[in-house]
């Protein structure tokens, strides 16, 4: 009888150990439906803090200033003009042609104006949606839940894509990374469908590719990581796991005959959108200043290619490691590779060599070890290996090389080595690039977790569980601090001056954002003067510092950076700055040549029309003086500045109820300025009562910064 007890306990505890054995699986099978869905839940709660955020850098000039968005100019419009609201064969365009995005910010405008949280709000939502779309893919593609989900989780958290998120103008990024993803969607329906349906979802691939380069120019790639997909399927590199229910669907026996078609449809599609690019581009040629993209202007081409190849390099290292994130790296940042004895060559090196050896690993080492195989099962007439070990080992070399295709192709436009772009090193452009790397990484992971396996499965699945969740606690820490400095002027520029102190146009933007703030005058000073001494002519730093300087009484130094601006910038900006501190300190007839240097450079400068005009009326000339203010607010209604001295003229001439409209102008386009003091001129004392009230509580903007907005150093618009 007790025999008989434990042979009936052995079977329960055969079936309790295959329970047992079968949970995990069960559960990584059922984590599939619902991983989509939690990365883009962790896309929104690690950007949630970037919903505070204010317009910075491009936002201001790519949205507030922007006709386009704001619906100040028709809707064909947008189709013909650049991201910026130039035309496009305007030889000042930069040719970046994204009409959807714009598109994009136009309806957010017409939603709720220019309040910015849903502008940001839309982003987040954005990221969401292709966190959630790219995990759906790598589900799809990599083999092992595990695997789609490490890769979706680490895209939906990573870092670098802070400033394609946090930033507003960032959006481009964002728009082409969905339909890029859904292009190669559509291309894979393409190929596993039917007869029938086939050519309709390949059609398809090349209308969401067409709409992913309409949002940033980089999307045109989707067509060529298309046929790197493709290319690899065909020679067999990638294959259906036999082991995975969630793996690529098998190939039907037409792949190979229906491959060159779409191929062929690819290099046709792709021809046709670059030659209507062009077209729209006009024959003009873009146009970028030195400190775009200091190595473009290096006479020797040697320069030139080692220091493109070290850039490359250190996109590849942010995103390997994405901790020294800075919003600039424009002029002096990068010094140029002018030797092959400069020790930053061994990061092109190193890249090189990885590019080297994922290519054996992919390609080469599988085909050799293959040939070996076939000649030692004839040697020794042993058995070959199950069919599913191969598979499985092919299929792990052929998802590193589409990986590895993922990251580099998307990322070619921006690498400086096809095109002349328009910055040195850029966080935003590494959006799409890193779906491929976040999928390696996941790999690695996967790889790693095998090998452990062989050893010890349950301290496996607690290493790659305790390794994933260090990545994405480290990931959502950066990020989120990253969000913050994007949330305002002073902050990015704060931490952009830790992160690179050699830029000069940091430094000059950090001290403008102390500047209007009011914060640290001091500081603002110690940071243009900082800049200067980076970059000597850099006519932005000093026409600013001498405003401030003309704000503390300092006139006399004002004057000598000012004259210094005119000499490097004989601009109408800078002549009209001058005239201002000639005028300051009395010398009138000092300043009326400077007058009209400036409006000879620039007939419709409102700036100079107005202080011309103010001028006039010192001297007494009161009918010069009213012609010239009435052509400043003729040139540039929202000039607050032109309507307050224009009310002043016609106040003292007398005539109170003109003066009151001009001031009425003047306080509704700037409601805490001093007009209110002159409303009670007028007997307004409610509405003055208000003004007043106002000025006290918020600090006067310097409006002379006004007319150095042309001169801001901002960073390069660029055209990727």
């Amino acid at each position: 009888m007790a025999k008989a007890r434990v042979h009936k306990t052995k079977p329960a505890r055969s079936e309790s150990n295959e329970m047992e054995k079968s949970k995990p699986a069960a559960y990584e099978y059922n984590l599939v439906s619902i991983t989509p869905l939690a990365a883009a839940l962790v896309a929104v709660l690690v950007y949630c803090n970037s919903l505070l955020g204010e317009f910075v850098l491009d936002d201001r000039e790519a949205i507030v200033s922007n006709k386009d968005v704001l619906g100040q100019s028709p809707l064909a419009e947008v189709f013909l003009n650049d991201y910026w609201g130039t035309e496009l064969k305007n030889n000042e365009s930069h040719k970046s042609y994204r009409p959807l995005t714009v598109l994009s910010f136009r309806a957010n405008h017409a939603i709720h104006g220019l309040e910015v949280t849903g502008f940001h709000a839309a982003n987040v939502g954005l990221h969401a949606i292709v966190s959630a779309l790219y995990t759906h893919v790598c589900l799809d593609v990599l083999g092992p839940p595990s695997a789609g989900a490490t890769a979706g989780l680490l895209f939906a958290t990573t870092p670098i894509h802070t400033e394609a998120v946090a930033s507003v103008v960032g959006r481009a990024e964002l728009l082409c990374a969905l339909f890029y993803l859904s292009a190669l969607g559509a291309y894979k329906r393409s190929i596993t469908s039917s007869s029938r349906s086939r050519f309709a979802w390949l059609f398809g691939t090349m209308l969401l590719s067409a709409a992913a380069m309409l949002a940033k120019e980089a999307g045109i790639t989707a067509l060529a990581l298309a046929a790197a997909y493709d290319l690899l399927l065909h020679q067999r590199v990638l294959c259906k796991l036999p082991w995975q229910p969630r793996s690529p669907a098998a190939l039907p026996d037409s792949v190979d005959s229906s491959v060159g078609i779409r191929m062929a449809s690819l290099l046709a599609a792709a021809a046709t959108l670059l030659l209507c690019r062009l077209h729209l581009m006009g024959s003009l040629p873009t146009i970028f200043k030195w400190e775009d993209n200091p190595a473009s202007f290096a006479p020797d081409a040697s320069t030139r290619g080692l220091t493109y190849a070290y850039l490359g390099a250190r996109h590849m290292w942010l995103l390997v490691s994405p901790l020294k994130l800075c919003a600039d790296w424009s002029g002096h940042s990068i010094a140029l590779i002018t030797s092959l004895t400069d020790p930053r060559n061994a990061a092109t090196l190193a890249l090189v060599a990885a590019g080297l050896q994922l290519t054996w690993l992919c390609l080469l080492r599988p085909r050799q070890e293959g040939i070996a195989r076939t000649r030692s099962e004839k040697a020794h007439s042993a058995a070959p290996l199950p069919a599913a070990c191969e598979q499985v080992h092919t299929n792990r070399e052929g998802l590193i090389a589409l990986s590895a295709a993922a990251t580099l192709i998307p990322f070619l436009p921006a690498s400086h080595m096809l095109i002349r772009v328009g910055f040195v090193l850029a966080e935003r452009v590494l959006y799409l690039p890193s779906m491929g790397f976040c999928a390696m990484v996941a790999l690695g992971i996967e790889e790693l977790h095998g090998r452990l396996g062989h050893i010890h499965q349950p301290l496996a699945r607690r290493a790659r569980a305790a390794l994933v969740g260090a990545l994405l606690l480290s990931y959502s820490a950066k990020t989120l601090q990253r969000n913050r400095a994007w949330g305002s002027s002073l902050a990015l520029y704060e931490e952009g001056v830790l992160v690179n102190p050699g830029n000069a146009k940091l430094q000059y933007n950090l001290g403008l954002a102390l500047q209007e703030n009011e914060a640290a005058p001091a500081l603002a000073e110690q940071h243009y003067r900082e800049a200067l001494r980076i970059r000597s002519d850099y006519t932005a730093a000093m026409s600013n510092l001498a405003v401030m300087l003309e704000g503390s009484g300092r006139l006399h130094e004002a004057e000598e950076l000012h004259r210094r601006a005119v000499k490097l910038d004989p601009s109408a900006g800078t002549w009209d700055n001058l005239g201002t501190v000639l005028q300051k300190q009395g010398r009138l007839e000092e300043a009326h040549p400077c007058y009209e240097s400036a409006l000879s450079l620039d007939p419709r400068h409102a700036k100079t029309y107005s202080n011309y005009g103010q001028l006039h009326q010192t001297l007494g000339r009161l009918d010069l003086a009213e012609a010239y203010l009435r052509r400043a607010v003729e040139e540039n209604p929202a000039q607050a500045s032109a309507h307050s001295n224009l009310g002043n003229l016609l106040q003292a001439a007398g005539r109170i109820a003109e003066a009151q409209q001009a001031y009425e102008v003047d306080h509704t386009l700037t409601p805490i300025s001093p007009s209110g003091e002159n409303l009670l001129h007028g007997k307004r004392c409610q509405e003055a009562h208000r003004s007043l009230r106002r000025a006290s509580v918020a600090p006067p903007h310097a409006s002379i910064l006004e007319c150095n907005s042309s001169c801001c150093a901002r960073r390069s618009k660029g055209s990727i």
